[in-house]
């Protein structure tokens, strides 16, 4: 099949499938949680760079839906988070292959413990917990004898605080693109939600765009990976700048008022937006049972450093141990200088008449 063959109708319906994104793009930084939460632990190492990695394990399919593949049919994620020592968070993820493409589902939970509830005079109001549900469904199709891949995901989420309840839905769409064997480009639009019904006023859903790639080293059991993050926002500035930047140009000026000075300045302030919207880490593949892998989110390290304090802030890390019909995965999220998240990850094949 070549690109001459896709059909006109399945155009007109992907077209259509972007509009949501289009009007929605404007909304930002504010939703239930889950919308941004890592999937598992795959998901959790490598941060959003996740969405370029193409292999077979199912991990990779719950990050979005252009990732789906035939070879994931059949098989199952469980996963289970320590995100603090309050919050939990477990999900399923599986995937089965239909004739017209791969059809993947998935359910997640996210619960905290007991929150003790205090008035303006300090007393005590008793305990209440706060919980959010995901259910999501993807679909994925190949086209051009498989160079290209475009996926479909609706998600449906149920918030729960105190006594407050929310019900939303959001959309997700995926293209991954094969440009050689082993070098993979991907752009996903997620996030464009909107709420059913909400106790309380709501604000706009975390809509995201990014764009990333991928390639892996000929010679070297090293998988590259590049995702940028926000196209929607270029001029977005972190909470640990805005308040310095104004401090920083006055400064400088009264210091050097020179060319050179003003063009230091513009760049250092212009690479920091760009950094801001930039992933990086890598995939060591010592074999198809064996992977570690770590990435680092330039935002996080922005957001959360001190001045005075050596942190790790925006390093991730993890690793994947596989066998033919079972696998592990493990990773650690460091968010923050005193938070950090623990993912763990069981994968199983399931062998049955109805998984082919």
């Amino acid at each position: 099949m070549d690109t001459t063959q896709i059909r006109y109708s399945n155009f007109l319906f992907y077209c259509f499938c972007f509009w949501p994104f289009i009007f929605l793009s404007q909304n930002a930084q504010w939703g239930m949680r889950l919308l941004n939460a890592p999937e598992n632990a795959v998901h959790a190492g490598l941060g959003d760079l996740a969405m370029v990695q193409w292999n077979t394990q199912i991990q990779s399919g719950a990050v979005h839906p252009a990732l789906l593949r035939c070879e994931m049919s059949g098989k199952f994620a469980f996963n289970f988070a320590s995100q603090t020592n309050a919050s939990k968070q477990v999900g399923l993820f599986t995937a089965q292959r239909l004739k017209s493409g791969i059809l993947g589902w998935g359910i997640r939970t996210s619960q905290t413990g007991s929150i003790p509830s205090i008035n303006e005079w300090g007393q005590y109001l008793g305990t209440y917990k706060v919980s959010e549900y995901q259910l999501k469904v993807y679909y994925a199709k190949y086209f051009a004898d498989s160079l290209f891949s475009i996926g479909l995901g609706k998600h449906v989420l149920w918030s729960q605080y105190e006594s407050y309840r929310s019900l939303a839905s959001s959309i997700e769409m995926g293209v991954m693109v094969h440009l050689k064997p082993e070098t993979h480009l991907s752009l996903v639009l997620k996030n464009a939600a909107w709420y059913w019904y909400s106790d309380v006023s709501t604000g706009a859903m975390p809509f995201t765009s990014q764009l990333g790639i991928s390639h892996k080293l000929s010679k070297a059991p090293f998988r590259l990976m590049l995702v940028y993050e926000g196209l929607e926002q270029f001029n977005r500035l972190t909470p640990s700048n805005t308040g310095s930047a104004n401090i920083t140009s006055i400064e400088s000026t009264a210091m050097d008022s020179t060319d050179w000075q003003k063009f230091s300045v513009r760049s250092g302030k212009t690479l920091r937006k760009i950094t801001n919207h930039l992933q990086l880490g890598t995939e060591m593949i010592f074999s198809e049972r064996f992977q570690l892998f770590f990435s680092y989110r330039f935002r996080n390290a922005q957001e959360q450093k001190l001045e005075r304090a050596f942190s790790l802030t925006g390093l991730n890390l993890g690793f994947t141990l596989q066998t033919k019909n079972f696998g592990f995965s493990y990773a650690y999220r460091n968010l923050s200088v005193p938070l950090s998240n623990h993912f763990f990850t069981c994968t199983w094949r399931l062998k049955s008449k109805y998984y082919k």
